[in-house]
């Protein structure tokens, strides 16, 4: 009877450190997706203010046709054209970054909890 009890208490403990391990690694996962979200939220902030800035290049470029500068003009206006493009770039990537860091954050919840829950068997 004793080499049953013994396995049964290992698998207890076993169970206990996977639960610990589980909930550990769910706290981590949910930090990482609060870290994303905030970096897709400054990705996308970023994109936007590139994307004006680019609107304002060209808004600049039109003034130099106006007075005759064509050179200047078509190198400002590809110019922002570039900056826009990336600028909206940026943006769809802060969005996919929030979007996976609000992902990872539930599947960290979710891991705490089922960590938890193994340690409570």
């Amino acid at each position: 009877m004793a080499p049953l009890a013994d396995a049964q208490q290992n698998t207890g403990e076993r169970r206990e450190q996977r639960g610990e391990r589980l909930e550990r690694q769910g706290e981590r996962r949910e930090n990482r997706g609060e870290r994303l979200e905030k970096q897709g939220e400054r990705r996308e902030q970023r994109g936007e203010r590139m994307e004006k800035q680019g609107e304002r290049m060209q808004d600049r470029a039109d003034e130099l046709k106006k007075h005759g500068k064509t050179e200047e003009a078509k190198r400002l206006e590809k110019a922002g054209e570039r900056r826009e493009d990336r600028g909206e770039q940026m943006q769809r990537q802060g969005e996919r970054r929030q979007n996976r860091g609000e992902r990872m954050q539930r599947q960290g919840e979710r891991r705490q909890d089922r960590g938890e829950r193994m340690q409570q068997k």
